[in-house]
């Protein structure tokens, strides 16, 4: 009778709980999707907005499962199972996600902004965001490209001339550079859908496989704290809002992957095994390298040599006993290196001379005096997936790992000065992190700069990763932690008190972005996590931990990207399938945007357009029209280039108001300069036609974007 009552209160327990997290999860998707009304929705109209926005659709997809979650949750033994299942397959798992999300074409690009045509779809969950232009705008249509380039190593349909496609903005190619390059072999052998799919899913995975086991290392195999820094960082609105450009993935997956190989070959005595931990050390470094993303990659390189001291140490009596067999390894490792990067080189030299002679990026220079307000702006993370386009703009400069700064350094002292630990991966990353704050912080030297490279990275970025060192010193210093003296009293009195000095910097420096009711959330969030982290020397805190990180790493990062299938609405616009047509008749014809449309919204379909993103400078082109350089600063540069056709002035390049733009006003004679054939606009341009150039409309779709054809007269 006893044990009936018990699994009677389990269901009812699993019920309502599974009501509750799917009511919480629907509320956050309407949020996230009508962040505009987030107001409102704190208003006496609550129940009537959720009733307006409500999904049934969802509901039935969300209680089903949460009622298998809370299920196994509630039930010990078939938790402990569940568990083991999933850590001892946990690779094979992985693979299966990927493969299933393939299928089913899932992504998670904003690439339904280039839409044009004002269709009616709808992500599967959240929504496109304008602000990730870099994404929808450059990386995705730039991979949609090379099907019509025949992935080939230089492309003319990005720039209107032969642009490297290897190098910036690493493109998919043909070719055994792709080891490095690993989440970009979808699009050789899928379709674009697939493909782009295959890019997001596999990266998300990987990360958080690599993250898990990386966090097994720095944790000595504490699978809960392990896990909480795998989703801390997975799903962080750092990598969320970067997830698809300059490579960040790529860079916390290979950096942390070069460090579990490195330790794994100093354990293993298999040398058929060393042979291929060396070559995916090869890989890694290479992959690591060809980020190309200096503003991160240079402080994160730092991290990586600091975390290989710290294997060297720990394995220095295993080091000892290597021998000529290791020597050759090394030799091979070294080889494999030098001759990829050589003929890496022989074909991307003059575009990685040119990418570090322009005016931006590569004559930017960081010499500290950042902000210290900006250490509490991982407070703000969590709420910009659900603000207003007008504040939510500031996500991907302002989002950081949440690491409940400073944390880690009370952590840092208690462990290693308090109880005396003496722990030497604390101390090397400390120094590492005290590097970064100190160069972010401090007025630094150009020497200093120049001489550490630091001077390549910038403001946010820069702290972004020192977040990232915070995090592992959090994680590190949370599984070193023991009992203290205090009693839980004087626990939560010091939790307030570090919630209070916090949260009033954080008011103090983003008051006036958000309402009262996020700045009551912000404090009511940091006290919890406070309170939790300082008793984190008991697994059933940590275990809590866990459940308070799944639950903020959803809300800041978990639906900062749509949830979308396919990409139907973007290559079944009528404008794109004419556009798609003309190009299949005139391949090798150049086109030019002009108006109020994306400029890289049709080389998705292998239309050569000469002002779509140049990620480099087109000198070849743009002397053409400026024969003697006096533009040449302003064209010296990564450039989103806008056109504005006109015949009563002279073609003139302007200086955008952000630093990878310029506005180009091409007066119309010029055209022919450029030899351009097309032009998409949606403007009616039959007005500037004169005795040198007719614009002759060969197609118009119901939204007045058209299609010119130019005839020279």
């Amino acid at each position: 009778m006893f044990d009936n009552r018990i699994v009677s209160i389990r269901i009812l327990l699993t019920i309502l709980l599974s009501i509750l997290a799917s009511f919480f999860v629907e509320t956050y998707i309407i949020l996230v999707e009508n962040a505009n009304i987030f107001n409102q929705f704190l208003s006496n109209d609550l129940l009537n907005l959720f009733l307006t926005y409500i999904s049934v659709k969802h509901l039935m997809l969300f209680i089903p499962l949460f009622l298998i979650i809370f299920y196994i949750l509630l039930n010990t033994n078939l938790r402990h199972k569940t568990t083991t299942f999933l850590f001892r397959y946990r690779v094979l798992i992985g693979i299966f996600v990927v493969a299933i999300c393939v299928l089913f074409q899932l992504h998670g690009s904003s690439l339904f902004q280039l839409d044009i045509s004002n269709s009616s779809h709808k992500a599967l969950f959240g929504v496109s965001r304008s602000i990730r232009a870099d994404e929808f705008n450059v990386f995705t249509p730039f991979a949609f490209s090379q099907y019509f380039n025949d992935f080939g190593y230089f492309s003319s349909i990005v720039r209107g001339v032969p642009t490297d496609m290897f190098i910036v903005y690493g493109q998919p190619i043909f070719d055994l550079l792709m080891v490095y390059r690993p989440f970009l072999v979808g699009y050789l052998f899928f379709d674009p859908s697939m493909g782009l799919s295959f890019f997001w899913v596999s990266r998300l995975v990987v990360l958080l496989l690599v993250s898990f086991e990386f966090g097994l290392l720095i944790t000595n195999k504490n699978k809960v704290l392990s896990l909480s820094y795998a989703i801390l960082l997975t799903f962080s609105g750092f990598v969320q809002w970067w997830f698809s450009i300059n490579s960040l993935v790529e860079m916390l997956i290979f950096s942390q992957l070069f460090i579990l190989l490195l330790n794994y070959y100093f354990n293993s005595s298999s040398y058929i095994k060393k042979f291929i931990i060396t070559l995916f050390l090869v890989i890694s470094l290479g992959g690591f390298i060809l980020a190309f993303y200096p503003a991160w990659e240079i402080p994160l390189g730092y991290v990586l040599i600091f975390l290989i001291i710290w294997i060297l140490y720990e394995n220095k009596e295993k080091i000892m006993l290597l021998n000529k067999k290791d020597g050759l390894l090394v030799l091979m490792f070294l080889s494999l290196l030098s001759i990829t990067f050589y003929y890496i080189l022989t074909q991307s030299y003059d575009t990685i001379l040119a990418v570090m002679n322009t005016s931006y990026p590569g004559s930017r220079v960081f010499l500290g005096e950042g902000r210290f307000l900006s250490f509490f702006d991982y407070i703000s993370t969590i709420f910009y997936p659900i603000t207003p386009d007008n504040i939510s703009i500031l996500g991907p400069k302002y989002s950081f790992i949440i690491t409940f700064f400073p944390a880690s350094l009370i952590l840092f002292y208690l462990v290693q000065v308090h109880q005396k630990r003496h722990d030497k991966l604390l101390y090397l990353l400390f120094v590492v992190y005290l590097i970064l704050i100190c160069y972010y912080l401090l007025p630094i030297p150009e020497i200093i700069g120049k001489v550490s490279f630091l001077s390549k990275s910038f403001n946010e970025r820069l702290l972004q990763i020192a977040f990232f060192v915070d995090l592992l010193m959090l994680i590190r210093g949370m599984s070193l932690f023991k009992k203290i003296g205090a009693n839980k009293k004087i626990i939560f009195a010091g939790s307030l008190l570090v919630t209070m000095l916090c949260a009033s910097l954080f008011i103090y420096a983003r008051l006036s972005k958000f309402s009262s009711v996020i700045l009551v959330l912000a404090v009511i969030i940091l006290l919890i996590g406070f309170y939790i982290i300082f008793n984190s020397y008991s697994i059933k805190y940590q275990k809590v931990f866990l459940i308070m990180v799944i639950i903020l790493s959803f809300v800041a990062g978990g639906l900062v990207n749509p949830i979308e299938s396919g990409t139907d609405y973007y290559f079944n616009q009528p404008i794109i399938e004419e556009t798609s047509a003309i190009v299949s008749q005139d391949p090798n014809a150049t086109w030019i945007i002009s108006g109020n449309i994306y400029i890289d919204e049709i080389i998705g379909v292998g239309a050569h357009t000469l002002n779509s993103v140049n990620t480099y400078p087109n000198f070849e082109t743009w002397q053409k029209l400026d024969p003697n350089n006096e533009s040449y600063e302003i064209y010296n540069r990564y450039a989103h280039i806008p056109i504005v056709l006109v015949n009563n002035q002279p073609t003139t390049f302007i200086s955008g108001d952000a630093q990878d733009m310029f506005t180009l006003y091409l007066n119309t004679n010029d055209l022919e300069k450029l030899n351009i054939t097309y032009v998409l606009s949606p403007n009616s341009l039959e007005q500037l036609n004169n005795e040198n150039v007719t614009f002759t409309k060969v197609y118009e779709d119901n939204n007045l974007n058209k299609i010119f054809k130019i005839l020279y007269l």
